[in-house]
């Protein structure tokens, strides 16, 4: 997914924050990659041609946030509080599943989050989330099942 940012002193220049895939995410500015120096950090330039550093600030669950100059970005915008709490139903698998539990856990919380960042119908993204969460966790009880019986 891309995402167009916009920060101050970058008015004239195009800039995108590409999530996905194993490299996490990337900026782009005029459609280039900007590449990671060391411990991750960037360096671009901005209109008046004076350099920055710019970075990444990961989450848990969605687009991390983008730091330009000590100025925290948000990729997106946040969810709501109860849109949270909805998306993270699944949590309590990381609690009572163990590392299946958390992996499936994770990766519904995950899905949930884009599942409402998307433009669909509410009342649709609040349904689909319902079966992310319910096949997670059935999931987790099939496959915890299976291997219970297969110690056996």
């Amino acid at each position: 997914m891309v995402y167009s940012v916009s920060i101050d002193g970058f008015e004239e220049q195009n800039m995108q924050v590409k999530i996905g895939g194993l490299r996490g995410p990337r900026l782009l500015i005029n459609g280039e990659v900007v590449p990671k120096g060391k411990k991750r950090k960037m360096t671009i330039k901005k209109d008046d041609g004076s350099e920055v550093i710019a970075t990444f600030k990961n989450k848990l669950v969605g687009p991390p946030n983008l730091i330009v100059d000590g100025e925290e970005t948000h990729v997106t915008e946040p969810l709501e509080w109860y849109v949270q709490v909805w998306c993270y139903m699944s949590l309590p698998l990381i609690f009572i599943g163990g590392a299946l539990g958390a992996c499936l856990s994770i990766i519904a919380c995950s899905i949930n989050t884009v599942i409402f960042k998307s433009s669909m119908n509410v009342i649709l993204k609040y349904i689909l989330s319902l079966v992310v969460t319910l096949m997670a966790t059935g999931m987790y009880l099939t496959l915890g099942y299976m291997a219970t019986q297969a110690l056996r």
